[in-house]
C-alpha cells in the first residue's frame, strides 16, 4: 500500500514539472508575475502534495526502498519531456535510463 503511495508521490512530483516548465518558457513582464501566475502556483501545489505523499510513505517503508522508488522520477521526467514537450532523447539519456532500470531491478531482487 505505502509503496503505491510512494510511487504516486514521485509520479505527481514529475507531473508537477509540466506546468512549471511551461510557465518558465513564457515571457513574463515582471518579477512578481513570473512567480505568481497560475501555472507556477499549480506546479508548486502539486509538488507540495507529492512531498506529503512521499513523507507519509517513507515513514512506513524501508528507507533503501524509498530511495530506489525515488529514482523512478528520472524515468517519469524523461518520458514527460519526450511525450509532452516533444523533446528529443539522446543516446546518453537512453543509456542513463537503462542503468536506472537495471539498478532498480538489482536492488529489488
Amino acid at each position: 500500500m505505502f509503496y503505491i503511495v510512494m510511487i504516486l508521490g514521485v509520479f505527481l512530483g514529475s507531473i508537477a514539472q509540466i506546468p512549471l516548465k511551461s510557465s518558465a518558457l513564457e515571457k513574463e513582464t515582471g518579477t512578481i508575475s513570473y512567480f505568481l501566475n497560475k501555472k507556477t502556483i499549480i506546479g508548486y501545489g502539486l509538488m507540495i502534495i507529492a512531498s506529503l505523499l512521499s513523507f507519509l510513505a517513507i515513514r512506513n517503508i524501508e528507507l533503501k526502498r524509498g530511495a530506489i522508488i525515488e529514482t523512478s522520477g528520472y524515468l517519469f521526467i524523461l518520458a514527460i519531456s519526450r511525450f509532452v514537450f516533444n523533446e528529443s532523447i539522446t543516446r546518453r539519456q537512453y543509456i542513463a535510463a537503462l542503468l536506472i532500470i537495471i539498478g532498480i531491478l538489482i536492488f529489488n531482487v
